[in-house]
């Protein structure tokens, strides 16, 4: 038997007739999964913003570089090099977004930017005195 709240988690594009109801797919019911369980909605600005700071911060990097070598060598597959060091910068990815959340709870987001722009200026500056 279903009670009053099955009927009101069901989804439905039309009104169903009453061939819609005899149909196997109508009889049971369907529920409409909450919003909340999979948090907040995708944001395909924030995702491009990310894809293109990543993607140009590694270009010419030291990882591209390594990756550039192992490829160079006429012995090896090139899909291999390309699954190791995707699978490794996605890795290191998810360990940079665990690390942020983690740190978070800690830190506000404003002065985590603060350290991490302090700590850019800092290998700079470095950088510049080592040359």
């Amino acid at each position: 038997t279903r009670s009053a709240s099955d009927y009101s988690t069901q989804r439905r594009s039309r009104p169903c007739s009453r061939a819609d109801l005899r149909a196997p797919s109508y009889r049971r019911a369907r529920a409409v999964r909450p919003a909340a369980r999979y948090g907040p909605r995708r944001d395909w600005k924030l995702i491009a913003s990310v894809f293109t700071t990543v993607f140009l911060a590694e270009l010419g990097d030291k990882t591209q570089l390594a990756t550039m070598t192992f490829a160079a060598n006429g012995q090896v597959s090139k899909w291999s090099v390309f699954l190791g060091s995707a699978a490794a910068l996605v890795l290191s990815s998810a360990i940079g977004v665990m690390a942020g959340q983690a740190v978070t709870a800690v830190i506000s987001p404003k002065m985590l930017q603060w350290i991490a722009g302090l700590g850019f200026v800092a290998i700079g500056i470095w950088t510049l005195i080592k040359a």
